[in-house]
């Protein structure tokens, strides 16, 4: 990775990829670090990581959405994007935590998407 990282903590973690918070020691801020779990070494998994970066780099800024700073791959052929981090969590984590949301919940976060 090309960006100054350090203080790597796993946030999360699916099928394809760990997620990690990290500081970003050059501007002092904490991003998060999605590191696929699989090498790209494999064209299929390449065409969707770029697909993916592709996506979530178009992706206007706005508070639906986080920002992508940076995406690439290791020294050891693993795909990885940088991009802010919402310590607050995801949406699923809240319904994990909260149960079901109520409808006028429901309908914000659904505006913001």
């Amino acid at each position: 990775m090309s960006v100054d990282l350090d203080e790597f903590r796993v946030i999360g973690s699916g099928g394809f990829s760990t997620v990690y918070v990290a500081r970003q020691a050059s501007l002092q801020r904490l991003v998060a670090v999605k590191l696929l779990t699989i090498r790209l070494d494999d064209p299929e998994a390449l065409r969707r990581f770029e697909r993916e970066c592709s996506v979530a780099g178009r992706l206007p800024t706005a508070d639906a959405f986080v920002s992508v700073f940076e995406a690439g791959k290791t020294s050891e052929g693993s795909g990885f994007i940088v991009m802010e981090y919402l310590p607050h969590g995801s949406v699923a984590d809240l319904v994990r935590t909260s149960g079901n949301l109520p409808l006028p919940q429901v309908a914000c976060v659904g505006k913001m998407v």
